[in-house]
């Protein structure tokens, strides 16, 4: 499984073709989002145009994903990579590593466009799809 970033999924709601083509396929096979991820749409949502519809559009492609959320081991390892991350001098910000830390817990795929971030997490997946387009 795969768990989508909030780049991807703002573009899903906005009806991207790209954020259609990539990640529409993936909602059938079965896709997570990150409870941070999830903070991150609102966000947006809450703060942009039209909000009350934006957010019953999102409550829908909630109904379609597995929301995960934080939990002990979660934390463990965004401490560890934190740290590491630190220590090299590469920190990224707080809700990129509590995503990365969620992949790295449930052992799933990352779907974002970050990659500029999330490349610096050691054994981190990123989807390999060309993510410089989000048209």
């Amino acid at each position: 499984m795969n768990l989508c970033d909030s780049d991807w999924m703002i573009d899903l709601l906005g009806g991207r073709d790209a954020a259609l083509r990539l990640v529409g396929p993936m909602l059938e096979d079965g896709i997570a989002l990150s409870i941070i991820s999830v903070g991150e749409v609102y966000e947006g949502i809450l703060n942009g145009n039209d909000a009350e519809w934006n957010e019953q559009r999102f409550g829908e492609l909630l109904e379609q994903v597995t929301v995960i959320g934080l939990d002990l081991p979660a934390m463990r390892i965004y401490g560890s990579v934190r740290g590491q991350l630190r220590r090299t001098g590469h920190l990224i910000g707080e809700n990129d590593l509590l995503i990365a830390a969620t992949a790295l817990r449930h052992d799933l795929t990352l779907v974002t466009r970050n990659r500029r971030h999330f490349d610096r997490v050691a054994g981190l997946r990123i989807h390999d799809a060309d993510v410089s387009s989000g048209e």
